[in-house]
């Protein structure tokens, strides 16, 4: 689907920012991807025509055009998000996205190169670190999800970490405490390469 279409044969200049976006989260919200990061590209176009603040609307298209599977095209756009925030650090506009850009660098890592997964996920830990000015990662979803990660590839140091950061919430759901229980006797667990 084209943006001519998503749009109705409307030109993009007829809508605001604001308007485009809310598409393409309509969009996002039933799984459409790739119509997504085309509606909130048009929408960052959009609110740099009209002077608006932009980085939201990149931000999302970015990772929403890594979420349709067009890799290869979103991950120049994925590394501009954090490369622009180190660049701009008195940009706050939607700087928590840096946390959503490197969880897909993250994902990657992990489908691609699992074998270099520990070093890939320090620097992108502590670059998200640095960049953000707290410690990464700190949005829950995603450390559950790096949790399975080591879990999975049998890294033991990185779950020990995930699990104290994670022991710390409060309140803490008990399905999760369970999850936790279990993941923390098998981190502490002897014949552990890490």
């Amino acid at each position: 689907m084209t943006l001519e279409q998503l749009l109705k044969h409307k030109p993009a200049a007829s809508f605001t920012a604001q308007e485009l976006s809310g598409k393409a989260f309509w969009r996002l919200q039933r799984g459409e991807h790739h119509a997504a990061h085309l509606l909130f590209e048009a929408a960052c176009a959009r609110a740099r025509e009209t002077g608006e603040t932009w980085r939201c609307h990149r931000n999302r298209a970015a990772t929403a055009l890594f979420d349709s599977g067009a890799i290869a095209q979103a991950l120049p756009r994925v590394h501009e998000v954090l490369d622009d925030y180190e660049a701009h650090p008195e940009a706050r506009d939607d700087r928590h996205w840096v946390e959503h850009a490197t969880q897909r660098l993250h994902r990657l890592a992990y489908q691609e190169q699992p074998a270099s997964f520990e070093t890939r996920y320090r620097e992108l830990t502590a670059r998200a670190s640095r960049i953000q000015g707290r410690s990464s990662p700190w949005i829950h979803p995603f450390q559950e999800e790096l949790l399975g990660f080591a879990r999975e590839l049998g890294l033991k140091a990185i779950a020990r970490e995930l699990i104290e950061v994670i022991a710390a919430r409060r309140p803490m759901p008990r399905a999760l405490r369970r999850r936790l229980d279990e993941l923390e006797r098998w981190a502490k667990s002897p014949g552990s390469l890490a």
